[in-house]
C-alpha cells in the first residue's frame, strides 16, 4: 500500500540512491567508486574526492570524524549513493561550477531539479528532484547531509550569485543548518 497519493506529500528515500547505484555498476559493470572516477571526477578534476565503500582507503589530510561512527551490530556499514561521498571545499566548487556549465546535468534537467515538485519536506523549504528549494521563489538551490559524524551543506544562489559549501566533522552539533540560512538570509537577502 501507498504511504501517500503521488503528489500530495514527500518523504526523502535513502534506499532510492542506494538502489540507483546498484543500477549503475550493473549497467557499466563498474563498482560505484570506480563508476564516479572514471566518468565523474577525472573529467571534473575533482581530485580530491571518492565514494568511500569498504575498499576506500582515505586520503592523505582526510578530516577525522569527532563525533558518532556508523556501525551496525559492531561492524561499519557502507550506504554508497545517499552518501559516503568525500570532497573539499575545492572540489566542491569545481561541482558546482560544472553544475551550473551544464558539464553534469543539461539545463532542461537543472531546471527540473528546481521546480516545486512537493511542499514541505522542510520546514521553510519545498523539494525539487534532489534539491531543497527556496519557497519565496528566489533562484537558489541547496542540499544537506549528515553520515558517521559528518556534514555538508551546499547552497546555490543564482540570483544573487552566492555559491556556500560548509563541510563540518563534529557530528550533529554542527549540522544546524537553519542557522547558517538565517545568516545568509539576513546579510544577503534570500537564501
Amino acid at each position: 500500500a501507498l504511504e501517500f497519493e503521488p503528489g500530495t506529500y514527500s518523504e526523502y528515500s535513502n534506499t532510492g540512491y542506494v538502489l540507483l547505484t546498484e543500477i549503475v555498476s550493473r549497467l557499466s559493470g563498474l563498482r560505484f567508486a570506480d563508476y564516479l572516477a572514471v566518468n565523474f571526477f577525472h573529467p571534473l578534476g575533482m581530485q580530491h574526492s571518492y565514494a568511500a565503500d569498504e575498499h576506500a582507503i582515505p586520503m592523505f589530510n582526510e578530516a577525522l570524524n569527532y563525533a558518532e561512527h556508523s556501525a551496525l551490530f559492531g561492524l561499519n556499514f557502507y550506504l554508497t549513493g545517499s552518501s559516503g561521498v568525500v570532497s573539499s571545499l575545492d572540489d566542491m566548487a569545481l561541482f558546482m561550477e560544472a553544475l551550473l556549465n551544464e558539464e553534469i546535468v543539461e539545463s532542461e534537467t537543472l531546471e527540473l531539479m528546481q521546480q516545486h515538485h512537493s511542499l514541505d519536506l522542510l520546514p521553510g523549504s519545498d523539494y525539487g528532484y534532489g534539491m531543497l528549494l527556496d519557497q519565496t521563489g528566489a533562484d537558489a538551490f541547496s542540499h544537506t547531509g549528515r553520515n558517521d559524524g559528518f556534514v555538508t551543506w551546499m547552497l546555490v544562489n543564482r540570483d544573487t550569485g552566492i555559491r556556500l559549501v560548509i563541510l563540518g566533522n563534529g557530528g550533529a552539533p554542527t549540522g544546524n543548518h537553519g542557522y547558517l540560512t538565517r545568516l545568509v538570509d539576513q546579510f544577503y537577502g534570500h537564501q
